[in-house]
């Protein structure tokens, strides 16, 4: 080994902080030593300028360290010796600043790679969701082997090769005889998608930390009826029955939509719903067909402002204070989870994190007032964490992580 591959080492050893007292010796003998300039110049133009690309200190931040290394070990003696890199340093002074730079960058960089590492290990969500039958039995769908999965009085239940959940109706006498209403959950946690195709023909895609609650069979139902919490989009099924028996005449089968402020009253149409409680407003996106939104039934409904109709193209907003109101907004944009994106048009940090953190299965702190800032695009969903971060632009943005916690600083 060489002087200067003798000397790289001993720098490296001590930015690490894992120097001996024999090897702090033998590093300051070689700045000593005027036999060794112009290895020590090498050594410290080198380090000096692979240090200073990105970062710079501050004044007093380089004499604080600087004091910092003086306390510990031998203090480097100054010399009056001037070269043309340290013309206002010496040599002693100035390796001791380069050591002190280098320990502040490799423990900054560290800290960097280790929150890099803990971000790409924060991956997006899958299809994934618990079905929980009227009975009460729980049935994770991810590890539920395809086909039937349970019988429900005169219901099968199946699950589909592309992960589907299926409503069939398998003894008819015992669907349209059956006097009880028997109730089914499908639920998604932060992190799931699923999809579920209902006894009547509708599809719901439920977005992440997501459920809706519905009836096995509507075969003795006056109303198909669905309750929602969190994000789905509905293809909903035109069904249609006798008026009365032996009546030719036919009459259509409402579909309606519960959440928690609001209801939706369909006949068959594409929508999407967004009734997160963490979000300002709940937002009723219809693509097709007509639907009425109104306010449930534990609100006034006689107040101007809480029933509307709309139109494709057109959007409810159920604001906190009760009052609906209609836009016209781009349905598809609203849609983009459904798709696969996660679509942002003006949205703030605080908007956007909150989309990340029900699809990356993540808890985000605040520790500061985040800067005003708009982000618009689209991204896709399987992207991991850190690459969402990375694809947004989150320049001003510091971010910890602690396991599944994002500490967010400005």
């Amino acid at each position: 080994m060489n002087t200067s591959e003798r000397l790289q080492e001993l720098f490296a050893l001590h930015v690490a902080k894992k120097a001996t007292q024999q090897e702090q010796q033998e590093f300051w003998d070689y700045i000593d030593d005027p036999a060794y300039n112009n290895n020590v110049d090498e050594l410290l133009s080198v380090a000096f300028l692979s240090q200073t690309d990105d970062y710079s200190l501050e004044q007093s931040q380089s004499e604080s360290m600087l004091r910092q290394v003086f306390k510990s070990g031998k203090a480097p003696v100054l010399t009056t010796k001037v070269r043309p890199l340290w013309s206002r340093l010496g040599a002693a002074a100035a390796a001791a600043i380069v050591i002190c730079v280098g320990a502040y960058f490799f423990n900054k960089n560290r800290e960097e790679r280790q929150d890099q590492l803990a971000m790409e290990k924060i991956l997006p969500g899958n299809q994934a969701a618990t079905l929980t039958l009227a009975n009460g039995k729980k049935i994770r769908l991810s590890g539920a082997n395809n086909g039937t999965i349970a019988n429900e009085a005169g219901i099968t239940i199946t699950k589909t090769s592309d992960g589907t959940l299926q409503y069939h109706i398998s003894d008819a006498p015992a669907a349209a005889e059956g006097k009880m209403r028997h109730y089914n959950t499908l639920s998604t946690a932060k992190g799931e998608t699923y999809q579920v195709k209902l006894p009547d023909g509708t599809v719901v895609y439920l977005n992440a930390a997501s459920s809706i609650t519905y009836e096995s069979s509507y075969a003795n139902s006056p109303e198909r009826r669905v309750k929602l919490q969190g994000e789905g989009y509905f293809e909903v099924a035109r069904v249609s029955r006798p008026v009365g028996k032996g009546s030719r005449a036919q009459m259509l089968v409402p579909f309606i939509v519960e959440t928690n402020r609001q209801q939706i009253e369909v006949l068959g149409t594409h929508f999407n719903v967004n009734s997160y409680t963490d979000e300002k407003a709940v937002k009723t996106t219809l693509l097709e067909g007509i639907v009425r939104v109104s306010l449930s039934s534990s609100a006034s409904t006689e107040a101007s402002g809480s029933r509307v109709t709309l139109k494709p193209g057109q959007q409810a907003v159920l604001s906190s204070t009760d009052v609906i109101s209609v836009q016209n907004v781009e349905a598809e944009n609203f849609i983009a989870w459904k798709n696969g994106f996660f679509h942002f048009e003006d949205a703030s940090v605080e908007t956007v994190l909150r989309q990340f953190a029900r699809w990356y299965n993540i808890e985000v702190i605040y520790t500061g007032k985040m800067p005003v800032r708009q982000f618009t695009g689209d991204i896709y969903r399987n992207v991991s964490f850190a690459e969402a971060l990375k694809i947004i632009g989150f320049a001003k943005v510091k971010f910890e992580i602690e396991g599944k916690k994002v500490i967010i600083s400005p």
